[in-house]
């Protein structure tokens, strides 16, 4: 059985890094320690960490650094929901009040970082689940937020990425992307996050592909979860966090299919931690998921009623998920 690290031996060490809230609490942090151990890239969660005022300067002296040290920068720009503009305060901050302005702001920052693809997340779960706007109109605000600020990202040579967070699909961000255009928008692929909605990763990156931007590096086991503890039958699946290599996804499978189609992707380790569970057995849970493939679900239900033992924890063992994304990516 091969190792996490013969496993993403095909992706070319210098588009493999590792998120830097995984190694530091600070971007200076992050970079210092990336560089004594021989990383290649960390990725900031927001050009914020560099500095506040979003000035070009500091941008770019944190790049030179960085670039002086080996470490190329990949870079987050917040969250983007227009019916949620309290998820969004840093964007209108950066924007003196306007979203679309701070969205612009915040891309010309992680271009002034070296970074041409920044990342944005479109929401969590109980946007989803819990709203009273429905899903579907969250999207379409967010595929026309993204195309009003198209021109701008163009004229930057950027590119936004849209996070498979734990609440968005594959063909939804696919959707995403062709409202706006694939030129300024592409996917920010993260397969733990797929198989919470019961996504198979391999076929969730083949439906992906020619627009993946990045994929985000973790694993998990899909374990039964009761509302009581000793539950005999459960109620729901849940996503239990492992090391890379203990879980169940096909990451040789997922390499494959990305380097196939989409070979300059970059790869971050990300260390995941929100407790997430898919109740699959609630009535409404197939016309919330109207994109679900029968196929890819059922496998899922068989690994999580079959081969996944109970676990007492589904965040896992932290420092150790750390230890083994690093030696995998990094």
């Amino acid at each position: 059985m091969s190792s996490p690290s013969d496993t993403f031996a095909p992706v070319p060490p210098d588009l493999r890094g590792v998120f830097a809230k995984e190694l530091a609490s600070t971007a200076d942090e992050a970079l210092a320690r990336a560089a004594s151990g021989g990383l290649r890239a960390i990725h900031l969660d927001s050009p914020l960490d560099v500095d506040r005022t979003l000035a070009t300067d500091a941008m770019a002296a944190f790049r030179d650094r960085a670039s002086a040290l080996g470490v190329r920068l990949g870079v987050g720009i917040g969250s983007l929901n227009p019916f949620r503009p309290d998820r969004s305060p840093e964007l209108f901050a950066a924007g003196g009040g306007n979203l679309v302005q701070g969205l612009i702001a915040m891309v010309g920052a992680a271009v002034a970082l070296g970074c041409r693809t920044p990342m944005v997340v479109v929401g969590r779960e109980e946007d989803r689940f819990a709203s009273p706007i429905p899903w579907n109109d969250q999207l379409d605000a967010v595929a026309a937020a993204l195309r009003e600020v198209a021109p701008a990202v163009h004229d930057l040579g950027a590119r936004v990425l849209v996070k498979t967070h734990e609440e968005l699909t594959t063909p939804e961000a696919l959707r995403i992307v062709d409202a706006v255009g694939a030129d300024v928008v592409g996917v920010a692929f993260d397969p733990v996050n797929s198989i919470v909605r019961m996504e198979d990763p391999v076929s969730a990156a083949h439906r992906l592909a020619g627009v993946i931007g990045q994929v985000h590096v973790d694993d998990a086991r899909i374990v039964p979860w009761g509302d009581q503890p000793d539950e005999p039958a459960a109620e729901k699946l849940a996503r239990a966090l492992v090391p890379v290599g203990d879980g169940q996804i096909d990451w040789a499978g997922v390499v494959a299919a990305v380097s196939a189609s989409d070979p300059t992707a970059r790869w971050w380790g990300e260390i995941h931690r929100a407790e997430l569970t898919m109740p699959f057995r609630a009535q409404d849970w197939f016309a919330r998921h109207p994109d679900a493939r029968l196929d890819e679900v059922a496998a899922w239900l068989s690994l999580g009623s079959t081969a996944s033992p109970a676990v007492e924890s589904l965040v896992g063992d932290v420092p150790a998920r750390i230890g083994a994304v690093i030696a995998a990516v990094g």
